[in-house]
């Protein structure tokens, strides 16, 4: 008796469309193109309803497949935690072209504003 094989063969289509779709979303998550994430999890959520309906399908695949679902779900947090980074340091941009704290040459601590443009004067 032969140990199943872990390449992908015509004989497991769902494996081979689930491990394309990782694959895509790996893509798309290096690349930093969010915009396609909403269409694979749909497509990825599709094909893991089919180990849904039929679990015996699962378990000679499944440490090749949670692989590649956890290295992707370690992307996914990646990403959200550079999104928040990007999110936190655009807010700070915001509130300092609103107002900011400066010191004179005294140690004076001045809050200067907005000018009339709405930003941020230079005062020298």
């Amino acid at each position: 008796m032969t140990a199943p094989s872990r390449r992908t063969t015509p004989g497991n289509p769902a494996e081979a469309r689930l491990l394309a779709v990782l694959e895509a979303e790996r893509r798309a998550l290096l690349a930093g193109e969010l915009a396609q994430l909403s269409e694979l999890a749909r497509r990825k959520e599709a094909c893991l309803d089919l180990y849904a309906a039929d679990p015996s399908r699962l378990p000679h695949r499944a440490p090749r497949l949670l692989a590649a679902l956890r290295r992707n779900q370690r992307l996914l947090e990646m990403a959200l935690q550079g999104l928040a980074a990007a999110q936190g340091r655009l807010g700070t941009w915001q509130r300092l072209g609103r107002q900011m704290d400066t010191y004179d040459p005294n140690g004076r601590k001045t809050r200067i504003g907005p000018g009339p443009a709405g930003r941020i004067q230079k005062k020298l």
